[in-house]
């Protein structure tokens, strides 16, 4: 597919981070297809519902440039009085490596 470029998005959530990845000709497009191939069920306190809010308001507000960061976006969307903090990086997939997951928690 031509044209299209790999984007990891990093969604913090009621206490909660999720990251998954998807392949899109644009940060807006990637946005969309991102919120639309979400796994609900492993994100606490999503549901359909919230989905559905979800994918409308990124399809609404498109993400905005992080200041000082090449190719680094951020958005963010009200899902049942929760704010869902949304950031989009485009990644190199050629360049990338794969690590199996782990059962400790990540820390910063």
């Amino acid at each position: 597919m031509s044209g299209m470029l790999f984007y990891t998005f990093i969604m913090n959530y009621a206490g909660g981070t999720y990251i998954s990845q998807v392949k899109a000709p644009s940060e807006k497009s990637a946005c969309v297809k991102w919120a639309q191939r979400l796994e609900v069920s492993q994100i606490q306190g999503l549901g359909p519902k919230g989905q559905a809010s979800l994918i409308e308001q990124v399809k609404d507000d498109p993400p905005g440039p992080l200041d000082g960061t090449l190719n680094a976006w951020c958005t963010g969307a009200i899902v049942h009085g929760k704010f869902a903090l949304i950031n989009l990086v485009q990644t190199d997939r050629k360049k990338a490596t794969r690590r199996r997951a782990s059962k400790g928690r990540a820390s910063a």
